[in-house]
Order: structure tokens, then C-alpha cells, then sequence
């Protein structure tokens, strides 16, 4: 079998071990992603981060740090929203019984 989407790279070989349909899309199809709005995408980023570094008893970022890596893609109203999904989260019962309250502990200053 011969295949035409070289040069090879990690990248692609990555993406069509994770979402082979992906790949399909933009190697193969050239299907241009649409990156004219991205707000949903960064909000993610945050909420992750913040969750990633909670669980792995790492500092939470202030809300200034994130402020200013963000800045031109999300405003601070938007960032805020982010520590309210995560601080709300930490409140289930599910959660407290895990893992303490970061926000009260884990900031970074």
C-alpha cells in the first residue's frame, strides 16, 4: 500500500493514531479548520489547567497570570467564568470527599 501524504511527521502520524477521521479530513480531504472563533477552545484550556493542576497538587495560576496569557483571546470576565467552573465544581460532594478546596490552599501568590 502506498500512501501520498508525505512528508511524514510525528504530527501526522499522531493525529491518525488518535482521530483517524481527523486525518481524513486534513490530510487527505484539505479541509481547512475553522479558527475564526476560538473563545470556547481557551476557555477549555483554562478549566483544564486549573483542574490538571489541582489534581496533580500543583499551584493554581492567579487570575492575573491567566489574565495576561490570555490576553487578545479572552477577557477577564470570560477568565473568571473559568475559576467559577472550577471553584463550583470543587464544591459537589463528590469532590470534597477527594480532594481539598485549592482555593483555599493551593494559589499561587
Amino acid at each position: 500500500m502506498k500512501f501520498n501524504y508525505a512528508p511524514y511527521s510525528f504530527s501526522k502520524i499522531d493525529q491518525f493514531k488518535h482521530c483517524p477521521k481527523a486525518f481524513k479530513y486534513k490530510y487527505i480531504d484539505k479541509i481547512k479548520e475553522d479558527t475564526t472563533d476560538r473563545k470556547a477552545l481557551h476557555k477549555g484550556e483554562i478549566v483544564h489547567l486549573l483542574i490538571e493542576n489541582i489534581l496533580l497538587n500543583k499551584k493554581t495560576p492567579t487570575l492575573n497570570k491567566l489574565i495576561s496569557d490570555y490576553e487578545g483571546k479572552l477577557n477577564e470576565e470570560d477568565i473568571k467564568c473559568c475559576f467559577d467552573i472550577v471553584g463550583n465544581l470543587y464544591k459537589t460532594e463528590n469532590f470534597k470527599s477527594i480532594y481539598s478546596n485549592p482555593f483555599e490552599k493551593n494559589v499561587e501568590t
